[in-house]
């Protein structure tokens, strides 16, 4: 049986949370500022190892901010398909280069 084409084959649909990726359907790394404006959005997050690179989907749920002595403490909750939410504090977006630095990325 031969199956007709149509304009939503070529479509990809869109990332869903917990959704393992690939580096080619990563887009421009963000900022915390820029991952505290997506609210609602999909993003990529970096789990990856020493051995691999591993990516995952999530969606970006809430920025919680508390005012501490010394500035405002930021927090990301994410959404990644499982029953517990993710959280990230802001700070380990900052320290690049250490064991436990963060980043995240658009989506293409």
């Amino acid at each position: 049986m031969i199956k007709q084409m149509n304009l939503f084959d070529f479509i990809e649909p869109p990332v869903q949370p917990g959704e393992w990726l690939q580096e080619s359907q990563l887009g421009e790394e963000m900022t915390f500022d820029e991952i505290a404006q997506s609210v609602g959005k999909v993003i990529a997050i970096d789990k990856s190892t020493q051995s691999h690179a591993w990516y995952k989907a999530v969606l970006v749920e809430k920025i919680l901010e508390r005012d501490e002595y010394d500035g405002i403490y930021r927090r990301l909750i994410y959404y990644d398909g499982a029953k517990q939410r993710g959280y990230i504090s802001e700070m380990y977006f900052q320290v690049e280069g250490s064991r436990s630095y963060q980043r995240a990325w658009r989506i293409r």
